[in-house]
């Protein structure tokens, strides 16, 4: 039987979802704080083989979806050739050592490293080992290396499950521990309207962190011409009415936005539109929504 694109979708989503609900049930044995990160046993041990089991085989389906795969797989390279470099493939692909969540539930009860955003595919134990090194030990050695399936790297490994299904299909990637951090429209906007009013290269620090980004729904909109005049008009308000607001760095400009929703108190404020859509961040830079930009106020 060869499942189907949405099979496979639901199949890897009700893995993940079992998961974190077996990581969940543990924390009526541990108090999931900083000073149990370092907790390890057997159970722990096991769920860290399972998720990157898991995070394997979703990262061959990610890469058989690049136009590299198929070049390959037409020159007759091997499968276990195609697949050799996966994981490294995979990770400059969607940039993955830098992409960040953050813990949302509430039952887990870190007032430190784990309150903040983090970076699953950038987390060392304090052996200086990451997540595809002590998968590997314990693969191979789980006796004499069970010291390394600790609590923190239990939900590193989660979590990087999380970011790999996220990107594997956005719409199935609820979860009851973690959020993505997004980008918000306004500061990535300001910067690929190309106002020089934000460094080039912090915002696109700031758009390699995030997982997933926000950006209009124009084709949506019945009135799409209307909606874009309007658009370009709110903008021009905006450069000359708020300069000011927009002058802001870009820590207070998020910052702003966190807090009240909105860069300015203003009826003509150019963000205050009918939707948006959150979508999975694929290398976004300033640069390709520059080109996204240009192309819907061209219209």
């Amino acid at each position: 039987m060869v499942a189907t694109p949405e099979e496979k979708e639901r199949i890897f989503f009700q893995i993940y979802r079992n998961l974190e609900n077996e990581l969940i049930k543990m924390t009526d044995s541990i108090h999931f704080c900083e000073d149990n990160l370092e907790v390890f046993s057997i159970n722990l041990a096991t769920f860290i083989l399972r998720c990157n089991v898991e995070g394997e085989s979703i990262m061959k389906e990610l890469y058989r979806r690049t136009d590299e795969y198929n070049k390959q797989v037409s020159q007759g390279i091997s499968q276990k050739d195609i697949f050799e470099k996966l994981r490294d493939n995979i990770s400059n692909k969607y940039k993955l050592r830098t992409k960040k969540i953050r813990i949302f539930s509430n039952i887990f009860y870190f007032k430190e490293k784990y309150s903040e955003d983090f970076s699953p595919f950038d987390y060392k134990d304090s052996h200086g080992e990451n997540i595809p090194k002590i998968y590997n030990s314990l693969k191979h050695d789980r006796a004499n290396n069970l010291h390394k399936a600790t609590l923190e790297a239990a939900i590193n490994s989660l979590g990087a499950l999380f970011i790999l299904n996220y990107y594997y299909n956005h719409t199935h990637a609820d979860s009851n521990i973690f959020g993505p951090k997004k980008a918000l429209i306004e500061p990535i906007l300001l910067a690929g309207y190309d106002l020089d009013k934000l460094p080039v290269e912090e915002v696109n620090s700031y758009l390699d962190e995030c997982l997933s980004y926000e950006w209009f729904q124009i084709e949506s909109w019945e009135h799409k011409e209307y909606v874009i005049e309007n658009l370009k008009n709110q903008i021009e308000h905006m450069l000359t009415a708020h300069t000011e607001d927009i002058n802001r760095s870009l820590d207070e400009l998020l910052s702003m936005r966190s807090r009240y929703q909105s860069l300015f108190d203003d009826f003509n404020n150019p963000f205050f539109i009918p939707s948006y859509d959150v979508l999975p961040n694929i290398g976004e830079s300033v640069q390709t929504i520059k080109q996204k930009l240009e192309i819907h106020l061209s219209q």
